[in-house]
């Protein structure tokens, strides 16, 4: 399956709560950068922004389930080191040399 870039979805953006489609701007170049975001997984990350506006409104009154819920869709998308590390994606660690020390023997 060819996956193409990732749109948001128009379902997302209404003029009654506009935050989960504020979410999406914030965060989807991020994800789209490290390969997470796709046409396939665009549905997916829209649920997590709805998951997210809702728990910017109302964090103490979140339920459990739903936080559970948002916890798995943040793993999923990759949104802590445990997270990326589990999808094959290595972070940069701290004043850690970036360049290839081999690059000038080539």
């Amino acid at each position: 399956m060819e996956h193409g870039p990732a749109e948001k979805p128009a379902w997302l953006v209404t003029p009654s709560d506009p935050q989960p489609g504020m979410i999406w701007d914030e965060l989807a170049p991020g994800r789209i950068a490290l390969g997470l975001l796709t046409s396939v997984t665009a549905e997916e990350f829209a649920v997590l922004c709805c998951y997210l506006a809702e728990f910017r409104r109302n964090r103490v009154g979140m339920d459990g389930s739903a936080r559970k819920d948002l916890r798995a869709h943040l793993n999923a998308f990759g949104f802590n080191p445990s997270a990326l590390a589990k999808l094959g994606i290595a972070t940069p660690k701290p004043g850690k040399q970036t360049k290839n020390p081999f690059a000038s023997l080539a």
